[in-house]
């Protein structure tokens, strides 16, 4: 995927400005960006949910459904009518993808039910596991709390690891404190809406893990979630 001088903005404010990013199969990129920097614009953007205001943006392959997030699940049909919808859109087995999907819960019985009457550790296994398991070459993670369950954990680290032997991975997140388990290729901050590209995980734990260490003191909120706002 190539992306060059996207911008983006909501009323008079920029949140995207001239922001270029090349993604290549095989690597792991992670976007670390404070509340409100932009990210989750820039994730949608990339997956072609919503479209640049300016700039263009090429890939030889379609984009996997946002990773960790729950759009496409709906509030009143069952789990199971969403991914059979999701699986339809791909072109892939619907009795696949339900069997794949099942296989990461505890409980199988759960995809009967609407995705707003599922348990966090369930939602969260669905959002991220739902994504890895449709067929894509480039997975967008708009980074939500993975629950710390170690079976829970291990499933999505296993998904991970897989999708990244075979696609690009990008993921966007506002703390630094799981990067070294990510290993990534590449690591940039989001600021001003630009991407400025990262020394390495060093650097990026330097400038954002200080940060939250301050927020955790002054006991705000974690932030290690996806922004919910149009950011």
């Amino acid at each position: 995927m190539e992306a060059r001088r996207l911008t983006r903005g909501y009323g008079r404010k920029i949140v995207l400005s001239d922001l270029d990013l090349t993604l290549r199969a095989g690597e792991a990129v992670v976007i670390l960006g404070r509340r409100n920097a932009g990210k989750s614009v820039l994730a949608r953007v990339l997956a072609g949910v919503t479209p640049p205001d300016a700039g263009h943006l090429r890939s030889a392959a379609p984009v996997a459904p946002l990773v960790g997030s729950p759009m496409g699940f709906g509030s009143t049909a069952s789990v199971e009518r969403d991914l059979g919808l999701r699986a339809a859109a791909y072109g892939i087995s619907t009795r696949d993808h339900m069997a794949d999907v099942a296989a990461l819960l505890d409980d199988p019985d759960v995809l009967r039910l609407p995705f707003n009457r599922l348990d966090g550790v369930s939602r969260v296994l669905l959002t991220y596991g739902a994504s890895y398991l449709t067929p894509s070459d480039i997975y967008i993670a708009d980074a939500v709390p993975v629950p710390q369950v170690p079976a829970a954990q291990a499933r999505i680290g296993a998904l991970f690891r897989a999708a990244r032997q075979r696609a690009a991975v990008l993921w966007l997140v506002s703390a630094a404190g799981g990067l070294r388990a990510l290993a990534p290729d590449r690591c940039f901050a989001l600021e001003d809406g630009r991407l400025h590209q990262l020394a390495g995980i060093d650097e990026a734990e330097a400038r954002f893990m200080a940060r939250n260490k301050r927020v955790a003191d002054k006991a705000e909120p974690e932030e290690f979630a996806a922004d919910d706002d149009e950011d």
